[in-house]
């Protein structure tokens, strides 16, 4: 009989750290859960479970909320653009613009606005401009604007971009304005 008491208490005895253990997890997976949901499964009205705030689920990498956007969805466009400002008179500027939906970055550091950089890029007529250049029928203003060439080449939205924005006429100088801070500000000569 003592053999059998042993036998039944034998398996008995680790299900006690093992549910200790199950309700600390559980315990601390409620103290992580975020307003408005309820860890392991309970009923908020969100179908959504979380076990902890740490995990990230491929539903939140898509979208977690109405509010929200996929990862890399933001208001610029995809591109990645190697620009190159000459004048004369002055030492060339290199640099490149990545914009990524979400993340714009100059590299090297600028000083300008990446972001607003990007937005520029996000214009339908931008993009057009740099995709397809200048329409050769296009009429322009004698207007001088000064002796800034900027050459611009990349990719934006899946499209090769290779295009020269200079200033010689008022087409230039609209053309080299509607880029924002993607472009510096034209040298006085």
């Amino acid at each position: 009989m003592n053999n059998q008491q042993s036998t039944d208490k034998g398996p008995r005895w680790p299900i006690l750290p093992l549910s200790l253990s199950l309700a600390a997890l559980l315990s601390l997976a409620a103290c992580g859960a975020r307003t408005g949901e309820v860890a392991a499964g309970g009923d908020t009205g969100d179908d959504r479970v979380t076990s902890s705030t740490s995990e990230t689920t491929s539903e939140d990498l898509t979208t977690t909320s109405e509010d929200s956007k996929p990862l890399g969805a933001g208001p610029y466009p995809i591109a990645t653009l190697s620009i190159t400002v000459t004048h004369p008179d002055y030492e060339d500027q290199a640099y490149t613009l990545s914009c990524l939906g979400d993340t714009a970055t100059f590299t090297p550091d600028t000083g300008r606005s990446a972001a607003q950089a990007c937005l520029a890029l996000a214009d339908e007529a931008v993009e057009r401009l740099l995709v397809e250049g200048r329409p050769e029928d296009q009429v322009c203003t004698e207007i001088y604007g000064g002796a800034d060439v900027g050459l611009i080449v990349g990719e934006i939205n899946g499209q090769q971009v290779n295009v020269q924005i200079n200033r010689v006429n008022g087409c230039g100088i609209a053309e080299w304005d509607s880029f924002g801070p993607a472009l510096p500000l034209p040298h006085r000569s």
